[in-house]
């Protein structure tokens, strides 16, 4: 059998290849791992990196309400019918408004984008956010009506009166909720938890929600 010699800078070549290989692997191996996992509503907290070049942004009501819009549609709701800023009756008299309404022979319906959030991210803000009755509570505290009425004639001042209660057709989509994570160098690096995921987030709480709507009887 003939014997097969390497020549030395060709063995050189050949380690420094299987050192860049052993380098690069791990990271090809991660970058492949990651690209399959699916981020949802259940997962998405954990994707945040907290990397020292990122920081940490909210989704705004400018975000949100063409979202909610184009869910609407997409669910077969007429255009129509729906309405950026449109008051509704909670049943005791009193108007307020919703960031996006729905108002047609068969029902109405709303969601309100409360927005605030905290300095750190809690998972909790889910769990508040599906308990709407408690989280109802807490935007009550935030909408008033102006009874224009009587005070104003009286001294030029509209009393702030506040809305006692929401209807069920009301839903609460809270900001706090709908983190993503962004580089403060470079505006094209891309985080696991960006903007166009959370987005997709909120377009999922959208749906859940709009699967509770009641119908008028």
């Amino acid at each position: 059998m003939p014997k097969i010699i390497i020549h030395r800078k060709t063995r050189n070549k050949m380690k420094r290849l299987i050192l860049i290989s052993c380098f690069l692997f791990p990271f090809i191996s991660f970058s492949q791992t990651y690209s399959t996992i699916k981020i949802d509503s259940s997962n998405y907290y954990d994707k945040l990196t907290h990397n020292p070049m990122s920081c940490i942004d909210h989704l705004r009501e400018s975000d949100a309400v063409p979202i909610i819009i184009d869910e609407l549609k997409k669910y077969g709701y007429s255009y129509v019918y729906i309405n950026v800023g449109m008051l509704i009756d909670n049943g005791y008299g009193q108007n307020f408004v919703v960031n996006v309404g729905y108002s047609n022979y068969d029902t109405i319906f709303g969601f309100i984008w409360l927005g605030e959030h905290g300095l750190f991210l809690k998972k909790e803000s889910r769990s508040l956010m599906f308990q709407q009755n408690k989280i109802k509570t807490r935007v009550r505290q935030h909408l008033s009506v102006a009874d224009t009425t009587s005070n104003y004639l009286r001294d030029d001042l509209s009393k702030s009166v506040k809305i006692k209660s929401l209807p069920r057709n009301i839903f609460v989509l809270y900001q706090d909720c709908y983190p993503f994570e962004e580089d403060i160098a470079d505006e094209n690096f891309k985080y696991p938890l960006s903007k166009e995921i959370i987005s997709n987030i909120l377009r999922q709480d959208i749906r859940a929600f709009l699967g509770k709507v009641k119908f008028k009887e």
